[in-house]
C-alpha cells in the first residue's frame, strides 16, 4: 500500500449538503422605519421559504413598580397596566400599517430592560431558525464606548442573524 492510498483512507467522510429548513424567522422591530424595513425583508423572506415570521417588539418598560412607590404614591400598578395595553395597542397599530400582513407572520410583544438578551431569549424559546435584524451607523467614538444591541445579539443568538444595514434600507423595499 502506498502513501496515497493510506491518506486517502483516513480522510473523514464529506457527507452531502442538505437544503436548508427555515421554519420560523424572528424580526425584532422598535417600530423605527429601519426596523420596519428589516421585518418586511423578513416578510418578503418568509414568504420565499414557506416560514412562519414571528415580528418580535420588545418595549423597555417597567416590569413592576419599584418596591415602595406604590407606597409612596409614585406610580401604581394600575398605571403599569395602561402603559402596558398602549404598548400593546400600538404595536398592533403598527403590525397594521405593514399593509397587508399575511397570514404566516405573528406579533409577540415582551416587556424587558435588555432588549437585546430578551431577543436571544425568545429566538431560543421559539426555535427560531433564522433573526433578521436592524442595524445603524455608529460613530468611532460610538463603537469604542457601547457595542450595538445587534452586536450583542449576533453574539448570543442561539440561530444565525441577517443583519440588515441602514444603508441597503431603499433596496430592501
Amino acid at each position: 500500500m502506498d502513501d496515497s492510498e493510506t491518506k486517502k483512507d483516513e480522510r473523514p467522510e464529506v457527507r452531502p449538503l442538505q437544503p436548508l429548513q427555515v421554519h420560523r424567522i424572528l424580526a425584532p422591530t422598535d417600530l423605527t422605519e429601519l426596523s420596519t424595513s428589516a421585518l418586511r425583508y423578513a416578510i418578503r423572506l418568509g414568504l420565499s421559504l414557506g416560514a412562519e415570521v414571528v415580528a418580535l417588539h420588545i418595549h423597555e418598560i417597567l416590569l413592576d413598580p419599584p418596591e415602595g412607590a406604590m407606597d409612596l404614591h409614585m406610580i401604581s400598578k394600575g398605571e403599569v397596566d395602561t402603559w402596558r395595553h398602549d404598548v400593546k395597542r400600538q404595536f398592533d397599530e403598527y403590525l397594521e400599517r405593514l399593509t397587508t400582513i399575511p397570514d404566516h407572520v405573528v406579533g409577540v410583544l415582551r416587556f424587558s430592560q435588555d432588549p437585546w438578551k430578551e431577543i436571544s431569549t425568545v429566538a431560543e424559546e421559539m426555535s427560531a431558525d433564522l433573526l433578521v435584524v436592524s442595524t445603524h451607523h455608529h460613530s468611532v467614538l460610538e463603537y469604542l464606548f457601547q457595542v450595538s444591541d445587534a452586536e450583542k445579539i449576533v453574539r448570543h443568538a442561539p440561530c444565525p442573524v441577517l443583519v440588515i444595514h441602514q444603508d441597503t434600507r431603499s433596496a430592501l423595499g
